[in-house]
């Protein structure tokens, strides 16, 4: 198999000869550009010529490359050099040389199909057909959504269940079938507080930014806001101490106050920011958070 860089001038020199053969004076451009690779002259008819690589399936249809506009202007005729013989096109050449040639789905020019199921000549028209089913698809789905809004059949509905969080085998309800009806708001704060064990104070104090951990802690230890001590981080700069009532826990990310002593690592807390953006006193353990003395 010839290198990629070859095959060009393979082809030209098969031109050449095929041209010499059919009774043509031939002339080489030594140009290394141009819109011309051979001049060939028989009698008085002189013939611009363009030589092209041709290309075939393999379901055996051949593929003749375009000319360019200049080239067109100029009269250019092409060559196109396949493994088995020579194509030798009229002017303006025909973009592929095949009985099989279908029309495009987009643009409507004439192509080979290179998969049964090709439609569109090129990744071009492939994208706009692409698009178009999409815009298509949105468009049905607008519709459809619009037919259920208005057949939607009228009167008081059914009030929105959720279900009930059990373990289903001991006596509890099953999470999978037993269901229980909202009354009231069913909202973030409410999901936390039935989530959490223990009491919801509140949520952010004002004043407090939004990760208000240590800022609720603060309050809750000294009345006020000490801006050093948002971070939970700087929590960690006091003194260590033995767990103890009104003593933080703390470590990078998170602080809470010690409360009162359940057992344990287990400790009723006073915690800011525990999820929900909610401030809750409720039993949590202190493994993994370094205890310290806030008034040391």
């Amino acid at each position: 198999m010839l290198p990629f860089g070859a095959k060009g001038a393979y082809a030209e020199l098969k031109a050449t000869l095929w041209l010499i053969e059919n009774g043509h004076f031939v002339f080489r451009n030594v140009s290394p550009h141009g819109p011309v690779d051979l001049v060939a002259i028989k009698g008085t008819e002189v013939l611009l010529i363009d030589v092209k690589t041709g290309s075939t399936a393999r379901n055996g249809v051949r593929y003749v490359r375009h000319i360019t506009k200049e080239q067109a202007a100029l009269g250019v005729k092409t060559i196109s050099v396949f493994d088995d013989g020579i194509l030798m096109d009229s002017n303006p050449p025909v973009t592929l040389i095949a009985s099989e040639a279908v029309p495009c789905a987009v643009c409507g020019e004439m192509f080979v199909k290179r998969k049964p199921a090709q439609i569109n000549c090129s990744r071009a028209c492939k994208g706009s057909s692409f698009r178009a089913k999409i815009r298509q698809a949105a468009v049905a789905g607008i519709l459809l959504l619009g037919l259920l809004i208005l057949g939607a059949p009228s009167g008081q509905a059914e009030p929105l269940r959720r279900p009930v969080v059990s373990f289903g085998d001991w006596g509890q309800p099953n999470p999978m079938f037993d269901f229980q009806p909202i009354s009231g708001p069913y909202n973030a704060v409410q999901r936390h507080a039935r989530r959490s064990r223990g009491t919801v104070i509140g949520g952010r104090p004002s004043g407090c930014p939004a990760r208000y951990c240590g800022c609720s802690a603060s309050l809750y230890l000294f009345g006020k806001i000490i801006p050093r001590l948002n971070l939970a981080a700087n929590w960690l700069s006091f003194p260590r101490a033995a767990p103890a009532p009104r003593m933080a826990a703390a470590r990078r990310g998170h602080v809470f106050v010690l409360v009162e002593h359940r057992g344990g690592n287990t400790w009723l807390v006073h915690d800011g920011n525990s999820g929900g953006r909610l401030t809750r006193l409720h039993e949590r353990s202190i493994a993994g958070f370094t205890v310290v003395n806030p008034h040391g």
